[in-house]
């Protein structure tokens, strides 16, 4: 099989002809497995401009460098219509089997690696090209497979997203440069599309649903309010639970021995559970399906009381209006002994076990023990704050992980899969 452009003049007016005899091998990845083609290069007689299957190539000056030049592709508005999509120039795609890739990833929660491991155990077994027989080992054929197939499946999405949002302009060869490059654009049309968006569904206007789709990817810490994640340039500050990995335990180990506002569901008896449902499900302001909260957050000590059974602490919960009576084994120790020693009902100031700056974002990891060579955690101030105990807790923690070395499959999934699968799917029904 043969591939070449379907162009026959170039955008200068120019003849576009099969240059020089120009042909490469390239291996297309498809749901029945890979086969070899032969790739014509053509080039246009008065510019010199490059065509391919679904695409022309040209280099373009380097904003940063004036004396650099970025290879770039300018894929036609059809491609994705096509049978295949040429991604590198030594592997391609059909478009069936980036569809399927896209499934697997957002209902079986496929990762990357996963994928690579499946597609080499049932089809990459005896084929081989020039790269796969470098290979010595079936782990590096694997590692070749999830490279290609990772760099196959974001250009499909940045395609698919820049036609969606009509977002113009060429793609840069190298896809981590393309994804940094497109981003802000890609941002500024999810906002732009949905912020005029309107139907008749649910919460339509006021409820905003995001997911990125990454279940899989990467277990997190169960500790809840023990994080904060500040954007500087909106001036806006969300409370997270902590998002570092716990291996193999439910908690990392800063959370392990701490206390947090959160009261498991188990430890609430039936009927305090039964009055806080139902008080949530009158105050409802949509009609859909509302899941049992595994937690229950505590906002408030209202006052204790003693009885035969020992002492309770009433209880204002955080996003119910229903208050409760608790035994002194559902109150967690920190946020009691602050109660006791203040008077004070509200939560405790939580304080910064470490902050991470990343551009424009600072992640605070916060502890609610009342540890005073730790800096208390302040709203107001959009800054890393470091202090001795902090860079001392940082450098124990460095380490060069794989999610460190290789940033396209990790660090970009995220903001690709919010843009991308939420649309694909679906699930972003009201804005």
């Amino acid at each position: 099989m043969r591939l070449q452009t379907r162009r026959k003049f170039c955008s200068c007016g120019g003849t576009i002809v099969h240059h020089r005899e120009r042909i490469s091998h390239v291996t297309i990845y498809t749901e029945t497995g890979p086969i070899a083609v032969e790739h014509l290069e053509c080039r246009c007689k008065k510019c010199s401009r490059g065509y391919y299957y679904g695409y022309a190539t040209d280099t373009v000056e380097d904003q940063e460098d004036p004396n650099a030049r970025k290879q770039y592709k300018f894929y036609e508005e059809d491609c994705l219509e096509s049978q295949f999509l040429i991604t590198t120039r030594k592997t391609g795609f059909s478009i069936k089997f980036l569809y399927e890739m896209s499934l697997d990833i957002l209902f079986l929660y496929a990762s990357f690696s996963g994928m690579s491991k499946k597609y080499v155990a049932l089809h990459l077994g005896d084929y081989s090209d020039e790269e796969l027989s470098k290979a010595k080992t079936m782990s590096e054929r694997v590692e070749i497979c999830e490279k290609r197939l990772s760099c196959g499946w974001f250009t499909f999405s940045l395609i698919e997203i820049k036609q969606r949002f009509r977002i113009a302009g060429p793609i840069c060869c190298n896809i981590d440069t393309a994804l940094m490059e497109y981003h802000l654009q890609i941002r500024d049309g999810f906002y732009r599309v949905w912020s005029k968006h309107t139907c008749g569904k649910s919460g339509c206007g006021w409820v905003l649903v995001v997911d990125g789709g990454m279940k899989a990817q990467r277990k997190i810490c169960g500790a809840v309010k023990s994080g904060a994640r500040v954007f500087e340039h909106s001036n806006t500050t969300l409370i997270t639970g902590c998002t570092r990995h716990p291996g193999d335990f439910k908690y990392c180990r800063d959370h392990k021995n701490e206390d947090t506002p959160a009261v498991s569901s188990t430890k609430l008896h039936p009927e305090n559970k039964a009055r806080l449902r139902s008080a949530k499900e009158k105050g409802r302001h949509y009609n859909v399906q509302d899941f049992t909260d595994s937690v229950y957050i505590i906002e408030e000590i209202l006052g204790t009381r003693h009885t035969k059974k020992g002492t309770e602490y009433h209880i204002k919960w955080e996003e119910y209006a229903e208050t409760t009576w608790e035994p002194l084994k559902n109150i967690p120790r920190s946020i009691r002994e602050y109660y006791e020693d203040t008077g004070d009902g509200k939560l405790p100031t939580p304080r910064v076990k470490e902050s991470i700056k990343q551009g424009s974002t600072v992640q605070y990891n916060l502890v609610w023990s009342n540890d005073g060579d730790l800096p208390e955690w302040d709203a107001s101030r959009h800054v890393a704050l470091e202090t001795e105990a902090l860079a001392n807790n940082r450098e124990k923690r460095a380490c060069n992980t794989r999610k460190d070395r290789d940033k396209r499959q990790n660090r970009h999934t995220c903001g690709i899969f919010i843009g991308y699968f939420l649309l694909q799917s679906e699930q972003l029904e009201i804005s």
